[in-house]
């Protein structure tokens, strides 16, 4: 019933490749317009489709809204994301890459000559299989926007209409989500002028779990934080290392404290599942050329993921954090003078040192209380990074920390925390009116699926990676602030309305498509349920929500 339809158009979406920052993400919105403006809904009704450019973005890109209309306010959103992370793991592959029929042949063919893992072996089961269509974003997200366009498209072909239907084609979920974070404003804009109000929102994003795990409705999605440690120590000659403070040394220990430490996660049984504990993902120095000093500062970042923290949780724990893992590497730095002392016979001590930590917010306080000029040098730093399309936001968070420990005079040893990425808001669906709609439509619709096509769709709390359903969610009063004050890019690099979500008030859930692998050259969807079971689910839950009846 749905099958052919969902291949064709997932193969026709993966064609266009449209990686993240890229001309391809720039033109993959106008060639997904032009292409529904072909359908014979809407070259009768042009007004029912939109591009619109994001917000607050230096890069050219476009968010398609359509909408098809019928009797009432009631209305259900559709959305997923266009753009793809980057194909250059496909190697000799890789113009294949967005070409799922070239490539499934060259991709057997490469893993039965060098498949070694047990991951591998399976992706060569799966491909040789014929269940499984491999390609760049076929999986991560694709699939998902194909069964998106595929209900759209049964849904304005139906005799008599009610209730809405509106389907939001976003860029830019793999870097900073900024096509979500624009169009939940622009809906907010959009809804009324439609004169509809969103009961829901499904989120069309891949699945993620083996078997029954993966073929699952996600009934909310984690939180991220990006913690960042700027540390300042006090440099020595490679000869002296007692003499001084090695900033990598204090970066190194942070690491050592923090890497995937479970006890850095969700407090346990505060939430029905636990979130991955944290990583490392980005430590240097800072140093931009080569001597045999020692390096002066360095910089963390940490991946931190939460189903029930908040932003001040994980900074009060990250600061207690820091200054543990600053007194031990001071306490290793004594030790170890001593027993230099013993073996050399040299007369050398570890100074005693006070170490600082700050927030981004005391730092930036005490740079401003410097006055008038120091603030003017800063604002016009800021105005010039803002500017630069090379850096990226930590890039521009380095700068402004380094300017501010300038102006301020910071002697370390110190570390500057703050947060140097987007914060995404962990989702709930909720205990309202429309998420226990929203629920009740979801287990009905699983239930119906399980008797139709013999397939158990799983219920789960959360999805378990950061997704856009982050910016649908409400933000209680004051739980942004704290990002806010402690993001030195925020207003430069970036910036998001979180009271957006709560002008628009619908409830979200993830109900996307189930295969293996994704962001990897092994990346594939699982066709049968991907194609067929999945549109059949997000179609009847639709369905349930706007009283339509399923033909």
């Amino acid at each position: 019933m749905w099958f052919e339809r969902v291949r064709a158009l997932t193969l026709s979406l993966t064609r266009q490749r449209s990686v993240t920052n890229t001309e391809g993400e720039t033109s993959f919105g106008p060639w997904l317009y032009d292409q529904l403006a072909e359908w014979p809904y809407f070259r009768t009704r042009p007004e029912c489709l939109r591009l619109e450019r994001t917000l607050d973005d230096r890069r050219e890109r476009y968010t398609v809204f359509a909408r098809v209309h019928g009797a009432g306010r009631r209305a259900v959103a559709l959305c997923g994301h266009y753009d793809t992370v980057d194909v250059d793991g496909y190697a000799d592959l890789e113009p294949y890459a967005t070409d799922p029929e070239a490539l499934l042949p060259r991709l057997i063919e490469r893993l039965e000559r060098e498949a070694r893992s047990a991951a591998d072996l399976r992706a060569l089961a799966d491909l040789r299989s014929g269940d499984y269509m491999a390609g760049r974003a076929t999986l991560d997200m694709k699939g998902g926007l194909a069964v998106g366009l595929a209900v759209l498209e049964r849904f304005a072909a139906q005799s008599q209409l009610e209730g809405n239907l509106v389907f939001v084609a976003t860029p830019d979920e793999e870097d900073s989500s900024n096509g979500m974070r624009s169009a939940v404003r622009q809906l907010a804009e959009l809804l009324p002028e439609w004169g509809i109000d969103l009961e829901a929102a499904i989120n069309l994003d891949s699945g993620v779990g083996e078997g029954d795990d993966g073929k699952a409705v996600f009934l909310g999605s984690v939180g991220k934080v990006l913690p960042s440690v700027f540390f300042v120590g006090r440099p020595t000659h490679a000869g002296a290392p007692f003499d001084g403070v090695n900033a990598a040394l204090l970066a190194a220990e942070l690491t050592r404290r923090v890497e995937a430490n479970p006890a850095l996660g969700d407090p346990p049984g505060a939430a029905e599942e636990v979130a991955p504990p944290p990583v490392t993902l980005y430590q240097t120095d800072r140093r931009s050329r080569y001597d045999v000093t020692t390096p002066a500062t360095a910089w963390c970042s940490y991946n931190v993921l939460t189903y029930t923290r908040t932003p001040a949780d994980m900074l009060d724990m990250m600061l207690g954090e820091t200054r543990a893992a600053m007194d031990a590497a001071l306490r290793t730095l004594e030790t170890r003078a001593a027993a230099y002392d013993r073996v050399a016979g040299a007369a050398v001590h570890a100074h005693a040192w006070t170490p600082q930590v700050l927030t981004w917010a005391q730092l930036e306080a005490q740079a401003r209380s410097r006055g008038p000029a120091a603030i003017a040098r800063m604002s016009a730093l800021r105005h010039m990074l803002a500017a630069d399309p090379s850096l990226d936001v930590i890039g521009l968070s380095q700068r402004l920390i380094e300017a501010a420990a300038r102006e301020a005079g910071l002697a370390g040893p110190a570390a500057v925390l703050c947060f140097a990425s987007q914060y995404y808001p962990q989702v709930d669906l909720g205990q309202g009116p429309r998420a226990k709609a929203f629920l009740a439509a979801i287990t009905a619709g699983t239930a119906a699926i399980a008797a139709s096509h013999s397939t158990r769709v799983r219920l789960r709390r959360h999805f378990p990676g950061i997704s856009d359903m982050s910016f649908f969610a409400p933000q209680a009063a004051g739980a942004v602030e704290v990002v806010i004050a402690n993001t030195p890019a925020w207003g430069s690099g970036l910036t998001h309305d979180y009271a957006a979500a709560a002008r628009v008030g619908a409830p979200i859930a993830n109900i996307g498509p189930w295969g293996h692998d994704y962001h990897q050259a092994t990346e594939r969807v699982n066709m049968p349920y991907s194609f067929e079971v999945l549109p059949a689910l997000v179609w009847g839950v639709v369905n349930r929500l706007l009283s339509v009846r399923t033909p």
